[in-house]
């Protein structure tokens, strides 16, 4: 397994981690000294907010996708977010990142659920995130603030902007935050995101 750090929306989507994660996108994530996340020994007691989110936005009828929109999900699902991500204050050269998303599927006033596979150091869970998605005419910037990702961690937040084959954001965990940019790919067998049911 690669050894992932979780920045931003990798909550997601990270975004989701982006776009918080995790991996949206989301993904991994990130503490202070970058390297693995606090919360991630705080294990099966941590709130469950994400998963609970995302149960309350489908529905049995999908609604109708504008042409950006169609667009954006065709982008994102069976796909791997691969770049990098800073920590601010820190010297260090950008380090690499990776998201693994799913499917991706529009809900009710704005919300969007992202299926992500978040991996680093001995945690590789899969999960929903709920996100927001605000559009800048044809160009999708995914949103998410103080969510709180099963098994991961919480105070993500992130705005993640997507164009073309190409993701570039901020992402914050806590105090602590940074940039985060890359390419998105078609998602590998490797990269396989099962979300729990």
């Amino acid at each position: 397994m690669t050894k992932t750090v979780f920045s931003g929306l990798r909550y997601w989507l990270s975004l989701a981690v982006l776009l918080g994660t995790g991996s949206l996108v989301a993904g991994t994530g990130c503490n202070a000294n970058a390297e693995e996340p606090a919360a991630a020994t705080a294990g099966a007691s941590q709130k469950i907010e994400a998963s609970e989110t995302a149960e309350e936005t489908e529905s049995d009828e999908a609604p109708k996708l504008t042409k950006a929109e169609q667009e954006f999900v065709d982008l994102l699902s069976n796909s791997v977010m691969v770049g990098s991500f800073t920590v601010d204050g820190q010297e260090k050269p950008p380090r690499e990142e990776r998201y693994s998303i799913g499917k991706v599927t529009k809900g009710e006033g704005g919300n969007w659920t992202v299926e992500s596979r978040i991996s680093y150091g001995k945690v590789d869970v899969a999960v929903p995130v709920v996100v927001q998605v605000q559009w800048g005419g044809d160009v999708p910037v995914l949103g998410v603030t103080d969510l709180t990702i099963p098994l991961v961690g919480s105070e993500f937040t992130a705005r993640i902007l997507f164009h073309q084959q190409r993701y570039a954001g901020t992402w914050m965990h806590g105090k602590v935050g940074g940039h985060m940019f890359g390419r998105i790919e078609r998602a590998k067998p490797a990269d396989n995101v099962e979300t729990p049911k």
